[in-house]
């Protein structure tokens, strides 16, 4: 697991588990053994709900026992100059322009409904300086663009004016560049992380696309228009099988619910519906990888990455 805890993470779970022990195990078997006495267990409805019950309360300790004997202490004090361990930040969204008040927290204490924000997830990385190019590298194979710049493959402006260059030569008119908001060119991929902050904040563009839209107008002979999809790519209209795949989740979402097993979240495996814990999900980053199935096929096509 590897979970990033702090001390007063560590006691928190300590409590939990000597709870579930001393009380709920207790209260549990007296549970078990009073739906047993009751007969004939083959239609004995409270005896498989105990078991059930029982047999959760042991999953949730295994659970919490592996998070500790794997955890990684870190301090819950940061820098004065730093993003870090409860510190609260507002972060503008400029497709919405709305501004969100976060606070940084450990993956246990996350808690999206008040804003308490895992330092292992996806926005929390972005804060820090972190983002990830699933969602551009879709939409770009998707939608067909010729250039796709993810966050896991630094770009190279000159081929990128290079490749731009051979489509106008080859009689194409135009060309897509799907841009992910955490592109970054292989000069910032060297640079130290305090630098490559400090240069994005002194940015004097609102977002990387507008920057790498200036910097190809001095090299490439087309104009450069910039389009951010936002509420567009969010809204689209459903397909048939976007209808179907989200009755599906629907359904196994409420089975879930009705036999009261919770802390789940329902995803597709191999074309089923299956559940997923949350606790291998919330808060973990999932980047690209560099040779991934999709990459390669649009490499094979001959869409570019930058690089």
């Amino acid at each position: 697991m590897g979970e990033r805890l702090t001390a007063s993470d560590v006691k928190k779970i300590e409590e939990e588990i000597e709870y579930r022990r001393l009380v709920e195990r207790k209260r549990i078997l007296n549970d078990v053994k009073e739906a047993r006495a009751q007969g004939d267990l083959s239609e004995n409805f409270e005896y498989y709900a105990a078991k059930k019950e029982k047999n959760r309360n042991d999953g949730r300790i295994r659970y919490l026992e592996k998070m500790l004997k794997y955890a990684t202490i870190v301090d819950d004090t940061s820098k004065d100059d730093e993003v870090g361990m409860n510190n609260t930040v507002d972060v503008y969204f400029e497709d919405d322009d709305e501004t969100e008040t976060y606070k940084l927290v450990t993956s246990i204490r996350g808690d999206s409904m008040h804003n308490y924000i895992s330092i292992e997830s996806p926005i929390g990385k972005a804060i820090m300086g972190h983002k990830v190019g699933w969602l551009p590298l879709y939409a770009g194979i998707a939608g067909g663009a010729d250039v796709i710049l993810l966050p896991e493959i630094p770009y190279d402006i000159d081929k990128i004016a290079k490749t731009l260059d051979n489509r106008i030569a080859n009689g194409k008119k135009f060309s897509i560049l799907a841009v992910a908001e955490g592109a970054l060119s292989k000069e910032e991929a060297a640079m130290k992380k305090k630098d490559f902050k400090k240069a994005r904040a002194e940015m004097k563009y609102p977002s990387i696309v507008y920057r790498l839209a200036d910097e190809l107008a001095s090299r490439v002979d087309n104009e450069i228009r910039v389009c951010v999809p936002g509420h567009f790519q969010r809204g689209g209209s459903p397909c048939a099988y976007d209808r179907v795949l989200s009755t599906r989740f629907g359904a196994a979402a409420a089975m879930l619910i009705r036999e009261k097993n919770y802390g789940n979240m329902v995803g597709l495996v191999n074309g089923k519906i299956v559940p997923v814990p949350l606790s291998e999900v919330a808060g973990k980053l999932k980047t690209v990888p560099v040779d991934c199935e999709e990459i390669l096929a649009a490499r094979e096509i001959g869409i570019s990455f930058g690089d």
